[in-house]
């Protein structure tokens, strides 16, 4: 039989309950919501909002428009509330500079707002700063507080604020880095501190900070900022997910011994490098991300949740940067080289193989999504084999070094552990996979299709029917797929549909279920799927595989089949 295949049976045996382990239970079934999702019922989801004028006079339907985002934005609405945290925006940092600076008039008009607000459940910090605050222009700053502090005293309990937020950012002003600038940063929140101590009020005082501070200036600088405020909002402006949460975490740390409340602001705009803002990649992305944050970051106690910025960009982003929403038809070709003739309507066609030599797939691709004419009327995605290119963990190698080891004696249960958990714990794309990827992002390809129908019995049987939680790493190839696509295409984010079979999402948990769907524009399911309600509830786009409609010229490499959407 020979020494490695009995090795390995004998291994397998002997770790086959730990590659088996139950579904984990998070993964939601239809009409149930997790309640782990939410975590913490104090963890708030708040929003920077600088526009404010048509919103506090309510210019046609402006603050109305506000609330019902607040109540049902995009991560609330129905659809999406089984996967991610059912978190309506309950606190605004409201920028009001203008209102307190007026008269009667614009008191007047401000407090009605506030105290709507506070009927909704929505508290509203006062929201200003500029970094010139800290060099010529500080009677500003103090004049905004002092009128601040005058409006919350003249006004009712549910007609005040019930924050000041200040944006003064020291680290865009000249000379940065210099002892000066941030000694006199410290002794001006000094100031503002004593203002808000001495006026009596029940006012929390925050103020914004770079999710840097800890690795640049030290925690011993930052720890002067901690002592003077109520909570800080971290500006996190990264759009991927891991950074996202590692970054600020010296910060966060040390705000928790502190006892100062911390949220975590994410970026919507679309004036940023495309790596910094989740305009590159859609809400459905960001409501994830908001939903892993507040997963991972509740055991800290002074953890608040997560700001977005701003409204104006948050409320039209879209449920994706490139979608498949607008697709009706849609067809299946074996090659860019087959001779297809293509109905106007026909805005979606999936390329089966596609590799040709660059510069000829480029062009191909850009035939095929305009169709000869001069407007891009059409999607192009290529068939990408995610699976059959799966790495075999370098089992042959791990096999090989515990062999060595038995026979120098060191081949207890200690090591053979160790294989399974350094050998086995992570898995990567193939590099066959990521010249691919790399290549159809440079051709112009506006995504790829991936077949996730046959998994776990899918290729070398040293593959993937030994790998624990197939389906869950499945999820985590796909995004390092997205993820290497945006890395080579300048538009940054990779239409991406799968074909499933019933068992695949059962089979996820619950953080990869909201991931799968976060990731997923759109799905190919078998014809009488009972699962189809797990893609629609989250937006995700059905292409149906019935109702062929026709079948085109054919060309020397294959026939066009066309297909309707249901």
């Amino acid at each position: 039989m020979g020494f490695i295949p009995f090795l390995f049976i004998f291994l397998f045996a002997l770790y086959s309950e730990s590659f088996s382990q139950p579904v984990d239970s998070t993964a939601p079934p239809d009409g149930d919501i997790p309640a782990q999702l939410n975590v913490r019922d104090d963890i708030e989801k708040a929003m920077w909002v600088w526009n404010t004028i048509n919103i506090v006079y309510d210019v046609g339907s402006a603050k109305n428009d506000l609330f019902r985002f607040c109540e049902h934005e995009h991560g609330a609405y129905p659809s999406t509330t089984q996967q991610f945290a059912n978190r309506p925006i309950n606190r605004l940092f409201f920028y009001a500079q203008g209102f307190l600076f007026g008269g009667k008039d614009e008191w007047n008009a401000l407090r009605p707002f506030l105290r709507e607000s506070h009927a909704r459940g929505i508290a509203v910090d006062y929201l200003d700063g500029e970094a010139t605050w800290l060099t010529k222009d500080s009677a500003e700053a103090f004049r905004a507080v002092e009128s601040l502090l005058k409006f919350n005293a003249t006004g009712e309990p549910d007609e005040r604020f019930d924050g000041i937020q200040l944006d003064v950012e020291p680290y865009t002003l000249p000379g940065w880095g210099d002892s000066a600038l941030w000694n006199n940063y410290v002794s001006f929140l000094k100031k503002i501190r004593s203002l808000v101590d001495k006026s009596g009020l029940c006012l929390d005082f925050g103020c914004t900070i770079p999710r840097w501070y800890c690795l640049t200036i030290g925690s011993e600088r930052l720890k002067e900022v901690y002592k003077q405020v109520d909570y800080a909002a971290i500006l996190d402006y990264v759009n991927d997910e891991p950074r996202l949460i590692n970054d600020p975490a010296a910060e966060i740390a040390l705000a928790d011994t502190m006892h100062v409340r911390i949220y975590i602001g994410v970026e919507t705009q679309n004036n940023l490098l495309p790596t910094l803002s989740f305009f590159n990649l859609g809400w459905l992305p960001l409501e994830h991300a908001v939903a892993t944050l507040n997963e991972y970051y509740a055991d800290f106690k002074n953890y608040s949740g997560v700001a977005i910025h701003h409204y104006d960009s948050y409320a039209s982003l879209p449920r994706a940067f490139r979608t498949i929403d607008g697709v009706t038809q849609w067809a299946e070709i074996e090659s860019l080289d087959t001779a297809a003739v293509y109905p106007d309507n026909m805005n979606l066609v999936v390329v089966r193989e596609p590799m040709m030599p660059g510069r000829l797939m480029a062009g191909a691709v850009r035939r095929t999504q305009t169709g000869g004419g001069d407007f891009k009327k059409r999607l192009v995605l290529s068939n990408l084999p995610l699976l059959h290119n799966l790495p075999v963990y370098n089992l042959y190698s791990a096999l090989d070094s515990l062999h060595r080891k038995i026979a120098r004696g060191e081949g207890d249960f200690g090591k053979i552990q160790g294989i399974q958990t350094n050998d086995f714990s992570e898995i990567f794309l193939s590099v066959e996979n990521q010249g691919m990827i790399q290549q159809l992002a440079q051709a112009g390809f506006d995504g790829f299709v991936v077949d996730l129908r046959s998994i776990a019995q899918h290729g070398n049987p040293y593959e993937m029917p030994y790998i624990p939680n197939e389906e869950n790493t499945v999820v985590e190839l796909l995004a390092q797929a997205k993820a290497l696509y945006a890395q080579h295409s300048p538009l940054y984010n990779a239409v991406l549909v799968v074909r499933v079979n019933e068992s695949f999402v059962r089979n996820l948990d619950g953080e990869h279920y909201r991931q799968f769907m976060s990731l997923i524009n759109g799905v190919i399911v078998e014809p009488g799927s009972s699962n189809i309600a797990q893609y629609t509830r989250n937006g995700v786009k059905l292409l149906s595989t019935d109702n062929i409609l026709l079948a085109s010229k054919i060309g020397i490499f294959g026939s066009v089949i066309a297909k309707r959407i249901n």
